[in-house]
């Protein structure tokens, strides 16, 4: 996307769209920054109370499980006690940690270790997730920084319109430049495997032969597009010094060149007069025809000739000789005769599995692509990339020019190589940002020049139908954003079931610290009566007893007293 941060009329907030990744788009939302702040944050909180509620309906459910085998009164387990803390700590797994812990070495024997233990996993595991779900699922919730183009904000000059003058030509420039200058700007910065550069030298009786390679490629969802997020565009191109174009040195002191080897097509390089900076013209070779030819021939031709150096130099467009009378610091120029770069490139758009050129985009992709989209894309791709960035940066165009000091330039510093490097880098950002830097054209530039993107878009649907990137949008998972509430009130509903249950889930109540020591006064009480009672009984046993000895005594002495008077009688 742009470097440039869009103006928030580019584009369109609060719409659900597809948002392009990969090969594929996701159902998204965008909002304001601040607004995806809030959203976000309420999100976070929502997802911990997911696995706070649902820490707590395993609690009941396990509790509920162990009544099933115990009684809630039976205040001599040792799991039973580990169940009324489990109960009354349940609302916060930390407090259950460090609960089971003291359980833990509290325990008399390795037969009762195993319960806490098991609880203390569970809490911890508990924990760790009301700790990391937050984290990890708001990432899915956040998936990017793109909302929906306001077609209203998109401007496209009819840069292929044979029928231009120099000052609509020039107007057009006028409106290129900035995001061409955006595109070299950043050209240092993109990754080291996106745009493949290779490179190779030999020696020839004329000079250094240089010889660059390059390729890259971009896919629909790098331009933003939403409905074919998986068309490709591929370009690769091949540039060779060529010696053989330059022809001779006319009386004005001008290097004279048949580009193309074609004596129709006369160019000549005059030695610089301003000593400024170093900087390349472009040429397409017109007998390549009409943009339906995806193969392009194209040249450079650098204006390096007499420019004034500090050091020596060897390379092909920066090959210097002594100055005769020179002017301390600078003992060197560039010499004439500079090769220019002759190069071709191809460029191929492919769409699950068939390719073509810029001309029949629209067919490749089975009218997926919309017109207006298309015609954006195609008007900024009628030559070589390359070619309309030299053209629109001129002179920061080269690698060069950040070396110059003055009235001179380090050539020891300076290579085509370079130079080569950092245009095919430019043109890789522009070609990507094609459909971005269209919202960023300043409106007062716009002058009476014709915008064939909304000419397209009034009878063509599909005009919005790319997205733009800034900072100041947070684009949401649609799927997310429905997924947790609905969770969330899963796991409520699950809560509520779970604690109107039957006996025994229900009995988890009496669980309550306060219940149970209602029902230990109430045991105790108990305990105490029957121990009175039965302390009461024994006592009755023991006077009858003694009431039954003393009687069966008196019938005895009555007894003996009978047999006494008898016998005295």
């Amino acid at each position: 996307m742009s470097s440039l941060i869009a103006a928030r009329d580019t584009y369109v907030l609060r719409r659900r769209f597809d948002m392009p990744h990969g090969n594929g788009t996701i159902d998204a939302w965008a909002v304001s920054s601040s607004q995806g702040i809030i959203i976000i944050s309420f999100y976070t909180i929502m997802m911990k109370a997911i696995v706070t509620y649902f820490w707590m309906a395993v609690v009941l459910f396990g509790v509920g499980l162990f009544l099933q085998r115990h009684s809630p009164h039976d205040s001599d387990s040792s799991a039973t006690t580990t169940t009324i803390g489990l109960w009354n700590f349940r609302h916060s797994p930390q407090q259950v940690i460090y609960f089971m812990i003291r359980r833990a070495f509290a325990v008399r024997t390795s037969r009762d270790l195993w319960y806490p233990l098991i609880w203390f996993a569970v809490a911890a595991v508990a924990l760790a997730a009301s700790l990391v779900v937050p984290i990890l699922k708001t990432q899915s919730l956040k998936i990017g920084n793109v909302a929906p183009v306001n077609p209203k904000s998109v401007f496209v000059p009819y840069y292929f319109d044979p029928n231009s003058d120099m000052l609509e030509t020039a107007q057009q420039m006028v409106l290129a430049v900035p995001a061409a200058m955006r595109a070299v700007g950043a050209a240092g910065t993109i990754p080291a495997n996106t745009v493949f550069i290779s490179n190779a030298t030999s020696s020839s009786e004329n000079g250094t032969v240089f010889q660059l390679d390059y390729r890259y490629g971009i896919s629909g969802s790098d331009f933003g597009l939403q409905k074919t997020p998986d068309l490709w565009l591929n370009v690769s191109g091949s540039c060779i010094t060529d010696y053989t174009w330059y022809q001779y040195e006319d009386e004005s002191g001008g290097d004279v060149y048949h580009m193309f080897n074609d004596p129709s097509n006369v160019q000549v390089v005059y030695p610089s007069l301003d000593h400024g900076p170093a900087f390349a013209t472009a040429y397409v070779d017109a007998r390549d025809g009409y943009i339906s030819i995806s193969n392009i021939s194209y040249a450079l031709l650098v204006s390096s000739v007499g420019r004034q150096s500090l050091s020596n130099s060897t390379d092909p467009w920066y090959a210097t000789e002594n100055i005769v009378n020179n002017n301390p610091p600078w003992l060197y120029q560039v010499k004439n005769e500079r090769p220019p770069l002759s190069c071709r490139e191809e460029t191929v758009w492919s769409y699950r599995g068939h390719t073509n050129d810029t001309l029949h985009l629209r067919e490749l992709t089975d009218n997926r692509l919309s017109k207006p989209v298309y015609i954006a894309l195609s008007q900024n791709l009628y030559n070589p990339m390359v070619t309309l960035m030299t053209d629109r940066i001129g002179r920061s165009s080269l690698a060069s020019s950040t070396t110059y000091v003055q009235s001179g330039f380090d050539a020891k510093q300076c290579s085509v190589i370079a130079d080569m490097t950092r245009l095919i880098n430019t043109s890789y950002i522009a070609t990507r940002n094609i459909l971005s830097d269209s919202t960023t054209m300043s409106v007062q530039g716009r002058g009476d020049l014709l915008n064939v993107f909304s000419a397209f878009s009034a009878n063509n649907s599909g005009s919005d139908e790319f997205v733009i990137s800034s900072p100041d949008i947070i684009t949401l998972s649609v799927k997310a954003l429905i997924i947790v509430p609905t969770v969330f009130v899963g796991v409520i509903v699950l809560l509520v079931v779970l604690a109107f249950l039957p006996d025994p889930w229900r009995s988890s109540k009496e669980l309550n610290a306060t219940r149970l020591h209602a029902l230990k006064r109430q045991n105790a009480k108990t305990k105490t009566r029957d121990l009175r009672e039965s302390k009461g009984n024994e006592n009755g046993r023991q006077d009858d007893r003694r009431d039954a000895n003393e009687n069966d005594g008196g019938n005895v002495g009555k007894e003996v007293h009978n047999i006494v008077t008898s016998i005295n009688a």
